[in-house]
């Protein structure tokens, strides 16, 4: 470890950037409220979880890994073109399970190993989800293979494999181009960009295919550099987030190369942040940019496995049993046994909360066409790379509160229906946390915006407005105690947490069963549809009132709506917040679309989308909230656990006990990790 001076600046940055480099450093130190503390450069390792922690994760491992034989589907891998995700990580298991008994992993190698090479989509790369478990099977098992499975797997690559693995983005996956999705855009490549791009960058280095290690290596630079200096396209995905991860996990235990192992263990880091910002009780708290329409479901999607394996301990159990049986982790659960990657310790200590409560962090998304060409946008300061969507998440105790201003279109047409706008999750007694929801209009599932609704958030507060239609609806578990006052409802979620929904301008509410989902209760407030109508959600604690009668008595003696003479929305709040909102009407804008899924060159176009997203205005206790402002990741108002700022290159994060500095080099994509003694109050 070295304290990092004006001398080792210039080793680490190209003379043209020195400037650039040194005052990023002496940003710190400003963010730091002017103390002097040191960054001194260290191993990521260094930084990791003790030797305690590593025995816990074993033992959560473990009860992963040993709750069932994993046996391979091989007629779907045969049928399903989409079948490689599932069968690879299901078959590593058991490889892993048998590492101490050579004769039995031979015989599995010869078997399950030989039908998955042979079988029609599991064996090939037409589809990137091969691609994670493909190569963990590879390169982990290598010197085991027999000749002919190396063999096959050249074999495959010479015959279309690589032009497979270097689609353009916007043909990664023909089932989203016309005819079927007739709008022809496929609005969510990432994933599949993630899952190629880095498996070809670990078959060209074992090649040495100096062109194609230039291809995919110049990929994975651009990317790492995006993510810290703009984020990422398919943020907060409950059900992608595992298939974005999983090849960065193979990539960091199998590329040769010292610096690109780096910049995985950067982008690991990178996506750990994600998940602790967002984790609560066991689950993925946040809304969901890849919505499935039931991801707020307990033990959904992909998060909750990596989430029980790295911010788990015994003095931070989830109130879930840790019994797994029929808990589905199929596609996600081979690569981690076979990684050597561990959280950044401050990680581990922002899923526990190890900070002062309540905060607000703001969050601004890139727009989706960040990785045309490779990501070549990376800076985030162009049309195609601009701010594009905005989160607000609020932590308080044992809840948060997270919703999305967003300029996502129609949630009707096609791709675009998968986002969730807002979700609020709150610590729940015996199964995890527990989740609401809602949407709008004609958006009758979790997932898609309905366009005619506009969220603003400040603090505990979230507003929902919505024009030309006639309902905004909310679903709550059963058993949640709810009552009604007028076309108000409170309810008691439970652990000290208390909810109102205060409508504005509506004519009426009713409640019913959740079609979708037997355990949830639907309460829908209507409006005339040639008005504004609008919803609030006000979120309080048992610390900030005393009781959940002396929330309900706040609510209706303080909190309310007014509507003033220049068409806003003015709410004030319990505590005296007051969050002014007023609705935009809809605008209309181009997005970049393929023109054809023909044989490059594939040339690109737009369409204009006339149901576009719009953001509303919001003042925030009078203050104007500027989106285009906000940062990748930043604190508005609590402890500074987490900063990045849009175009820098660089991520701060810090905890009550570490701090840590993770910067990419913008010339050269290295990575360098720094920590820190914190300083958390802004």
């Amino acid at each position: 470890m070295q304290t990092i001076s004006n001398e080792s600046i210039k080793r680490y940055a190209p003379s043209k950037m020195r400037k650039q480099f040194f005052v990023l450093l002496t940003g710190l130190l400003g963010f730091l409220n002017g103390n002097t503390q040191q960054l001194i450069e260290v191993d990521p390792v260094a930084i990791s979880p003790g030797a305690l922690w590593e025995k816990g994760f074993q033992s959560r491992l473990n009860k992963l890994l040993y709750q069932e034989d994993y046996k391979v589907n091989f007629g779907d891998a045969n049928s399903d073109p989409d079948a490689g995700k599932r069968a690879w990580p299901l078959f590593l298991p058991e490889l892993y399970k048998a590492r101490h008994d050579s004769a039995r992993v031979n015989q599995l190698i010869a078997t399950t190993g030989e039908a998955l090479f042979q079988s029609k989509w599991a064996g090939s790369f037409f589809k990137p989800f091969t691609l994670p478990g493909y190569t963990m099977y590879y390169f982990q098992y290598k010197h085991l293979l027999p000749a002919s499975q190396r063999a096959h797997t050249r074999k495959h690559l010479n015959d279309k494999g690589w032009e497979y693995l270097q689609r353009v983005d916007g043909y990664m996956d023909p089932i989203y181009l016309p005819p079927n999705f007739p709008q022809g855009t496929e609005f969510n490549s990432e994933n599949f960009n993630w899952m190629a791009r880095m498996g070809g960058y670990l078959f060209a280095e074992e090649y040495e295919d100096a062109e194609k290690m230039q291809y995919f290596g110049g990929y994975i630079r651009n990317w790492v550099r995006a993510l810290y200096n703009a984020g990422r396209v398919e943020w907060n995905s409950n059900n992608y987030w595992g298939h974005t991860f999983n090849p960065l996990l193979s990539l960091h235990s199998n590329a040769k190369d010292a610096d690109i192992r780096k910049m995985a263990r950067a982008g690991l880091d990178w996506m750990v942040t994600e998940a602790a910002l967002h984790y609560l009780d066991g689950f993925f708290a946040a809304g969901d940019v890849r919505a499935k329409p039931g991801a707020y479901k307990p033990f959904a999607g992909s998060v909750w496995g990596y989430n029980y394996l790295y911010f788990t301990d015994s003095l931070n159990k989830p109130s879930y049993k840790e019994d797994f049986t029929g808990k589905d982790l199929k596609d996600f659960i081979g690569m981690t046994p076979y990684s050597t990657y561990r959280p950044a310790q401050v990680l581990i200590d922002i899923a526990q909360r190890k900070f002062k409560l309540p905060l607000e962090i703001h969050s601004a998304k890139p727009f989706y066409h960040l990785d045309n060409d490779d990501y070549a946008d990376w800076k985030g300061n162009t049309s195609r790379s601009a701010r594009f969507e905005f989160e607000t998440i609020y932590m308080n105790t044992n809840y948060t509160l997270v919703s999305l201003a967003s300029k996502r279109p129609d949630g009707r047409l096609g791709t675009f229906s998968e986002e969730s706008l807002w979700r609020l999750s709150v610590k729940g007694s015996d199964n995890g946390a527990i989740q609401v929801i809602g949407n709008s209009g004609e958006m009758t599932t979790m997932a898609g915006r309905w366009p005619y609704e506009e969220i603003a958030q400040f603090r505990n507060v979230m507003i929902r407005t919505v024009t030309k239609t006639d309902n905004i609806w909310v679903a709550m578990p059963e058993g949640v105690k709810v009552e009604y006052s007028g076309n108000r409802v409170f309810a008691n979620m439970g652990n000290g947490v208390y909810t109102a929904y205060i409508p504005c301008n509506s004519k009426g509410i009713s409640n019913g069963m959740f079609t979708y989902d037997s355990h949830y209760r639907l309460y829908t407030w209507k409006f005339n549809k040639t008005d504004t109508g609008a919803l609030a959600l006000e979120v309080g604690t048992v610390g900030e009132f005393g009781s959940y009668k002396k929330f309900k008595e706040a609510i209706t003696l303080r909190s309310s709506f007014t509507k003033t003479v220049n068409g806003l929305l003015s709410y004030k709040a319990a505590n005296g917040n007051v969050i002014d909102v007023k609705y935009m009407p809809l605008a209309t804008y181009e997005l970049h679309i393929p023109l054809a899924k023909d044989n490059p060159p594939f040339l690109k176009g737009t369409k204009t989308i006339t149901a576009a997203g719009v953001l509303p205005k919001v003042w925030a206790n009078g203050k104007l909230v500027d989106y285009e402002k906000w940062n990748s990741y930043e604190v508005d108002f609590g402890d500074n656990i987490v900063f990045q700022k849009w175009g820098s290159g660089s991520m701060i994060l810090q905890s009550a006990t570490n701090g840590l500095k993770v910067v990419v080099d913008p010339a050269t994509a290295k990575i360098s990790y720094f920590k820190f003694t914190p300083v958390l109050r802004k």
